[in-house]
């Protein structure tokens, strides 16, 4: 098997910055980190147990298609992008989702990606996913 499809359910969040609280500790700035990466982590290992797959250790591509309810002032005639500070930069919901990949056993480890394939998107009736999520797929690269 070279390739795993990953449904993950729940509000994606950004890995942000972390904050120093005493002898060398840093945590996460953003309490809404965590949950992301759970959600990320025990759909994967879902998917692995499911599937048979074993960890990745080549090289690695991803899509990931990052889901986000529509603000209520959303034109509902046209569509609209999830551009807003609230849905996060896209940089970094990749590194917080990349890091619960890694911890779940997809890959051995995120610097192993050699090509990235990601958009922010609005849930509607018409996309793949009605409410807040992503789709992921990890895929081997093969010579």
């Amino acid at each position: 098997m070279t390739s795993i499809d990953i449904i993950v359910f729940g509000r994606p969040a950004p890995k942000g910055s972390k904050r120093h609280v005493g002898r060398g500790v840093m945590v996460e700035s953003s309490k809404k980190v965590q949950p992301w990466r759970e959600a990320v982590k025990f759909s994967a290992r879902d998917v692995i147990d499911i599937t048979g797959w074993e960890r990745l250790d080549g090289p690695v591509t991803i899509h990931v298609d990052f889901y986000f309810d529509p603000p209520k002032s959303a034109p509902k005639r046209r569509r609209t992008w999830p551009i807003t500070r609230s849905s996060g930069d896209l940089d970094k919901l990749l590194r917080s989702t990349l890091d619960a990949l890694t911890d779940a056993g997809v890959m051995r480890d995120d610097s192993q990606v050699v090509h990235i394939d990601a958009r922010k998107v609005h849930t509607s009736p018409d996309t793949l996913l009605t409410v807040p999520g992503a789709l992921i797929t990890v895929q081997a690269v093969t010579p």
